[in-house]
């Protein structure tokens, strides 16, 4: 188990112990792609780009029940395969674009008789 994350913008950001029970360190990972985003519109710019620390201390993370986040998660974890496995990812395009194909084909070849 991973107990803190840190990057570029981070000296480093940990989990507070009250709380790592209660976070599924994955949709943690997950919802830092939403901090990131809030990360990049609050920024100081002086002679070096940086986080408004002052904001972000403020900043709230929601934490669902576990079994909301392990849902999260899930969903995720599967549209991350989906987009990053060709094995996964393309079958399922392939059947996908079949369907599709199959129900633009079935309309515009279905004719309605004409009455005289």
């Amino acid at each position: 188990m991973i107990d803190s994350l840190a990057n570029q913008r981070f000296t480093n950001l940990a989990i507070r112990k009250s709380l790592i029970n209660e976070l599924d360190m994955k949709f943690f990972f997950y919802y830092m792609f939403i901090v990131d985003e809030w990360c990049k519109s609050n920024t100081n710019t002086s002679g070096f780009e940086s986080v408004d620390m002052v904001k972000f201390k403020k900043l709230q993370i929601p934490i669902p029940p576990m079994e909301e986040q392990q849902r999260i998660v899930a969903i995720l974890d599967k549209f991350e395969t989906l987009v990053n496995d060709i094995s996964e990812g393309l079958p399922a395009e392939i059947t996908a674009r079949r369907q599709q194909y199959e129900y633009y084909r079935d309309k515009l070849l279905t004719f309605t008789k004409a009455t005289s």
